[in-house]
């Protein structure tokens, strides 16, 4: 549920600064795989690869009960991806280019960059920040879809991330709004600079549907990235546990087997049918 750092988008902090408190996601990772619980049975399981520079996601597969699903990013020799390829266990295929997007122009003030544009996509992204009230702003004309897209990421005293906006509208009438998403991050300890996150509250809006959302983020690893995290819904005024995700991380390519071998156990359980399963075992680790 986490939107992308506006950093993250840009690129490179230390070639495209958009703001000096900007945040960035940590490029060690080189692999993940997520389990997916609901009622505690194991519902779902993906894994996803990433670029030498972590920057990336290149490739990734997702197994469930009723579908299975991968997708491929092509890159070019300076890391930029040029196409994205996708699969469904139907024998559905996309394919799509993304060449319109590797050409661009970017404009910096004061060392840090004010905008971007995409000429063969037809795309312009500017970008703004205060250091007074720790906030970025970053603003996306598509001409194409004829849509606009604004996002906020406000920091805190101690500069850690308390707060994202993405909204997506129609450029000439912003009434029209097509998605909204809006989250708050609460930390363990306010007071304590280096605290971890505890947990994140949401609002998703999209096409006239309304969704409320928290997500709890627990067992951190050493690198601070969350290891379990159970996501809560608001129906009827009361909190409901929706699902619990177990993530395992590899920061190194050694470490990649045990994920794969992790996979390919909960692909395995996921694809028996329901009257060869052990009552015994429900791929639940609860």
């Amino acid at each position: 549920m986490e939107l992308p750092y506006i950093q993250d988008i840009v690129g490179d902090k230390k070639e495209t600064p958009v703001a000096p408190f900007a945040k960035a996601r940590e490029k060690s990772v080189v692999a993940y795989v997520i389990k997916r619980y609901k009622n505690n049975e194991l519902e779902s399981v993906c894994l996803h690869y990433y670029d030498e520079s972590g920057r990336e996601i290149i490739k990734g597969y997702t197994c469930a009960r009723d579908h299975e699903s991968s997708f491929e990013n092509i890159l070019d020799k300076q890391g930029r991806r040029v196409e994205h390829r996708a699969k469904n266990s139907r024998g559905d295929e996309i394919v799509k280019s993304h060449r319109k997007w590797i050409k661009h122009v970017d404009t910096f003030k004061d060392g840090y960059i004010a905008s971007r544009s995409y000429p063969k996509a037809k795309y312009l992204e500017t970008y703004k920040f205060s250091t007074e009230n720790p906030c970025i702003y970053a603003e996306c004309i598509d001409e194409e879809q004829e849509e606009m897209i604004q996002h906020w990421e406000q920091y805190d005293y101690f500069h850690r991330i308390s707060k994202q906006h993405y909204i997506r509208f129609a450029k000439d009438n912003p009434a029209d709004i097509r998605a909204h998403e809006s989250c708050t991050y609460f930390y363990e300890d306010y007071e304590n600079k280096d605290s971890r996150l505890s947990h994140c509250v949401a609002m998703i809006s999209c096409m006239g549907l309304c969704e409320f959302i928290r997500e709890e983020y627990l067992d951190y690893d050493e690198h601070g990235y969350w290891r379990k995290m159970r996501r809560y819904m608001l129906i009827d005024d009361t909190e409901e546990l929706d699902y619990i995700e177990i993530r395992e991380i590899a920061y190194n390519k050694e470490d990649i087997p045990k994920l794969e071998d992790s996979f390919a156990e909960a692909e395995y359980y996921l694809n028996i049918d329901e009257y060869e399963v052990d009552s015994s075992f429900n791929g639940s680790p609860f």
